[in-house]
């Protein structure tokens, strides 16, 4: 009696005493399996993988050595398993790389059309209906997203001794697998038997795979890095950024992220950046409706994703062909968001912003400081002539980060090569900023600083000691990266002519 109820937790580890030593049993005895079906199958270099079973954690370990890149998800209808899997892997956990939750096949805790792969390891003869977990399953999965179902077994008459031990177990032959898989509108069925008597089901949900190849006009860590920054503070469980739209591109963009060779103080850097940038847009868009965003160097950012839609009136993105060309294979124009393809600091695109009254702002994200400061005028002095008034916000790197002698690559800095594809990452060198912000202002009477952000002010805790240093007098202004909020308003050069004009009158009469 006692020996066939510690074995009930083969089928829901936990249910009764023992379960833990089952888990961890579990564990050593599954790798032999996991090598003979993980040459059948495959995952897009960032994709999200399910476990479904995940029992003591290990398969989602294995899962996350074999792609480093990709988010691994396991569910589990023992609360045991959830335990034991976050414990197993509590270092992916904390970094948002692996997440255990607690549910049925028959009814996954997943919105539909989210991971590429699906795995299912020695877990299949306890499900309570075999078809609605492979048709919850076929929900879950991407358009050509593929199933891999793998168990020591598909023959019941040799496995009628643990059928007949462990209660709610059946073993089912490979055909009974093929054709639940036929039903819940799987293709691409094929069936791979071991001699050993291992098998593994591999299944294809129909459509096209969304997984492109990168192809970008500009330097790929300028395109890339702050959209992996997104996403990696995005998956962390103590997240200070929300941006489910950069997760998604990642998981379908087929390049190697680790490439770009960030530190954690540049990630959490650049998603404290857009989340500053967030909070400036979204404060001037609740207090001028209908506005326009104009997006400047739109790239690969998800902005227009985090930033409730009724909170614009238009959204225009500009940025080099190619890259928008990247751009709408992700996004796509409607009628309050499109976009422009020419480089923004040939500014004849602002002839294309229709010169209504309604309130304007322009961003600009990890753009300007790769120009030139002459550049960064002309711009300005582009934007003043155009419009009466208009706000802009934009960030800037540290003094200290900036090489005087220009060490970017042209690819970043002018529009020569914009048509160059390149397809391995290269650090980039910004070009120029300002210690002092204010000095902004003396490029021209219509400048004014609104707010200006420093980011080593936030998330202190996380920031670790260059993060203490860039607080200090000592260091503040050469270490600063921050964030600027300002408005261009023609009417203040009238005005500032009119008062030097009237100094001038009193010098001449004095």
């Amino acid at each position: 009696m006692l020996l066939a109820s510690w074995k009930q937790n083969f089928a829901n580890p936990g249910v009764n005493w023992g379960g833990g030593y089952v888990l961890n049993h579990m564990n050593k005895e599954h790798l032999p399996l996991f090598e003979f079906a993980k040459q059948f199958y495959k995952a897009p270099i960032n994709g999200r993988i399910l476990d479904v079973g995940c029992g003591g954690g290990r398969h989602i370990a294995l899962l996350r050595k074999n792609y480093p890149n990709s988010t691994v998800y396991g569910v589990d209808i023992s609360p045991l398993s959830v335990k034991a899997s976050r414990r197993y892997n509590k270092q992916d956990v904390a970094l948002g790389n692996v997440e255990a939750v607690e549910g049925s096949v028959c009814s996954l805790p997943f919105p539909d059309n989210r991971f590429h792969l699906v795995t299912a390891s020695e877990t299949v003869y306890f499900w309570s209906d075999v078809l609605k977990g492979f048709q919850e399953i076929f929900r879950v999965l991407k358009n050509g997203g593929t199933l891999a179902l793998y168990c020591d077994s598909v023959d019941p008459e040799a496995s009628k001794k643990h059928v007949k031990a462990i209660k709610g177990m059946r073993v089912y032959t490979a055909a009974e697998l093929e054709e639940f898989a036929r039903k819940a509108r799987f293709v691409s069925i094929e069936s791979h038997l071991a001699e050993n008597g291992r098998y593994c089901l591999i299944a294809k949900k129909t459509g096209n795979e969304c997984v492109v190849t990168p192809m970008w006009a500009s330097n790929p860590y300028i395109t890339l890095s702050a959209l992996w920054a997104r996403a990696l503070e995005s998956r962390r469980p103590d997240h200070f950024l929300e941006d489910e739209a950069a997760c998604e591109v990642v998981s379908n963009i087929n390049y190697d992220f680790n490439k770009l060779a960030m530190p954690s103080y540049t990630c959490l850097t650049f998603a404290l950046r857009s989340a500053l940038i967030d909070k400036v847009l979204f404060d001037f868009l609740s207090k001028n409706r209908e506005a326009t965003v104009i997006n400047l160097g739109a790239g690969l950012d998800t902005r227009l994703k985090r930033l409730p839609p009724e909170s614009y009136s238009k959204w225009i993105d500009v940025d080099l062909p190619l890259n928008l060309d990247f751009r709408r294979t992700f996004f796509r124009e409607t009628k309050n968001i499109s976009t422009i393809a020419q480089d923004f600091i040939e500014t004849s695109w602002i002839d294309r912003i229709p010169k209504t009254s309604d309130p304007k702002v322009v961003v600009i994200e990890g753009q300007l400081a790769y120009r030139s400061k002459e550049v960064v005028k002309k711009l300005f002095e582009a934007l003043i002539n155009a419009f009466n008034v208009i706000d802009v916000i934009f960030d800037l790197p540290a003094p200290q980060d900036v090489d005087g002698n220009g060490g970017a690559t042209p690819l970043a800095v002018d529009g020569t090569k914009k048509t160059t594809v390149v397809s391995e990452a290269e650090y980039v060198q910004p070009l120029w900023t300002l210690e002092d912000v204010k000095a902004l202002e003396a490029w021209s009477p219509a400048v004014k600083i609104l707010e200006e952000y420093n980011l080593a002010d936030y998330r202190k805790s996380r920031q670790g000691l260059r993060g203490l240093k860039a607080r200090f007098p000592l260091f503040r202004q050469k270490m600063a990266r921050r964030v600027v909020h300002l408005d261009l308003v023609k009417e203040r050069i009238r005005i500032s002519k009119q008062k030097a004009k009237r100094e001038r009158n009193i010098y001449l009469e004095g």
